[in-house]
C-alpha cells in the first residue's frame, strides 16, 4: 500500500491551514491562535496518522506543524521548535503519533490478545497485551516475498 497520494492531499490541506494561520497572526493573540490550531490544523494533521504515520512519505506531513508553530510564535523559519512546542503547550509530532497509537490500543483493547489468552496460566502479567516475537523463519519468508 502506498501512502503518497494521501500524504500529498493532507500536505496541501495543511499548507492552506498554514496560510490561514499566517493571516490570523496579525489580528489575534497567541492564546486564540492556539485555539485555532487545535480546532483547524490539528484535526487535519491527525487524520490517518495511525495508518500513514509510519510511511516513507509522512515526512511531508510531519514538518507542517513545525511551520505553523514558527508562524504562531513569530520566529524565523530555521529556528528550533523544541522550546516553542513547550511554550505553546502543544505536543511535538512524534509524541502526537505515539499518543494516537496508544489511544487506539486502549480504545480497542478487546481486539488485542492478552498473555492469559495465549498460555492460560494464572500469572501476575496475565492481563498485559501479548506481543508476538518474530521468528527467524517468519522474517526469512517475508524477506523472500519482498524481493
Amino acid at each position: 500500500m502506498n501512502w503518497k497520494n494521501h500524504t500529498e492531499q493532507i500536505s496541501h490541506k495543511l499548507s492552506v491551514a498554514c496560510f490561514t494561520m499566517r493571516n490570523l497572526t496579525h489580528t489575534l493573540n497567541t492564546d486564540i491562535l492556539r485555539m485555532v490550531y487545535f480546532a483547524y490544523f490539528q484535526p487535519i494533521f491527525q487524520y490517518g496518522i495511525i495508518l500513514g504515520g509510519n510511511s516513507a512519505h509522512a515526512y511531508q506531513v510531519f514538518k507542517q506543524p513545525k511551520r505553523v508553530i514558527r508562524i504562531m510564535s513569530g520566529t524565523v523559519p530555521r529556528c528550533s521548535c523544541r522550546n516553542l512546542f513547550k511554550k505553546l503547550k502543544i505536543l511535538p509530532v512524534p509524541s502526537q503519533y505515539i499518543l494516537s497509537l496508544m489511544l487506539f490500543v486502549i480504545e480497542n483493547q478487546q481486539d488485542f490478545p492478552t498473555r492469559a489468552y495465549i498460555h492460560g496460566f494464572d500469572t501476575r502479567n496475565k492481563n498485559q497485551l501479548y506481543l508476538p516475537a518474530l521468528s527467524l523463519s517468519c522474517v526469512q519468508k517475508n524477506f523472500i516475498l519482498w524481493e
